[in-house]
């Protein structure tokens, strides 16, 4: 019957020796029982069903309801505590999880911000070069043009009707050639101001880019120093949450929700949750 099965596995199951045949290791079911608080009428009824005559059914169906208020307060509940505990850890983990996972999508983010700053600066420089020495072309090309227009001027050979130009006036005039390489070093030097300039302001850009970045990352760091890295956490809730218990608090902290601070039907994964995991504040 129920009774004698209920007792005689209540009482196999608090001892590992028992059933050997060795002196010293039998211990009886009655010792047994009394040690793990089964009262002595239930292993009596138990002895009388297996061995003697069955006991009347009210005596059976008392019998019953008192294993069963015992296996409610020994482990039902138990198991509904230890369960709750697990519940609530699993939470902890899922929510320092999720701010873990946001710490790191923020510090990735700001990584990105630096690079993409990084490489707009250097467009932007290469292109400044780039439009500097098509003007430095372009004024040099002109500047060799004039040249040539008054190479052609003052070289006409000795049938020119300025061959009998007084040659110390000749000598004494500056020629064009020479005002132009002055103005190219003019330009050339005007030039390199700019380009200092422009230099300066790249480097100012990626100063307070690198200032940007610096203060994202101390703010990322001292986040870091709060919480472990994401997979810490997934590693921790594997290790320390039971499975069916850590099964369905996934479950419903991602989809189902109404656990932690997931609002009803509409866990972390689901469009339009307030508290979703993929939110990066």
């Amino acid at each position: 019957s129920t009774v004698v099965r209920a007792t005689n596995g209540l009482a196999d199951a608090s001892v590992i020796n028992r059933g050997l045949k060795k002196p010293g290791y039998g211990v009886s079911v009655a010792a047994l029982c009394e040690r793990i608080g089964i009262p002595g009428w239930v292993v009596d009824m138990r002895h009388d069903a297996a061995h003697n005559e069955l006991p009347s059914l009210p005596s059976l169906r008392l019998a019953s309801k008192t294993l069963l208020g015992y296996l409610g307060d020994k482990y039902w509940s138990e198991l509904a505590r230890l369960r709750g505990e697990a519940a609530a850890k699993a939470v902890s983990i899922l929510d320092e999880y999720k701010a873990s996972a946001k710490a790191a999508a923020v510090e990735h983010a700001a990584k990105i911000n630096q690079q993409i700053a990084k490489a707009e600066a250097a467009r932007s420089q290469v292109a400044k070069n780039r439009e500097r020495r098509q003007q430095e072309r372009a004024v040099k090309k002109k500047e060799k043009v004039e040249e040539d227009d008054e190479d052609d001027f003052w070289d006409f050979g000795r049938f020119s009707i300025f061959s009998d130009m007084d040659s110390s006036k000749k000598k004494g005039k500056k020629r064009p050639r020479e005002e132009s390489a002055s103005g190219s070093d003019d330009a050339t030097t005007n030039s390199k101001k700019q380009d200092a300039k422009n230099n300066e302001s790249v480097k100012d850009q990626l100063a307070d880019n690198k200032d940007a970045a610096d203060e994202t990352k101390s703010k990322a760091a001292k986040k870091k120093k709060k919480l472990a890295s994401p997979l810490h956490f997934a590693n921790q809730f594997i290790n320390e949450v039971p499975i069916d218990t850590g099964l369905q608090i996934l479950l419903s902290y991602l989809v189902w929700g109404g656990v932690g601070d997931m609002p009803p039907e509409k866990g972390a994964l689901v469009p339009g949750s307030p508290a979703t995991i993929l939110e990066t504040e």
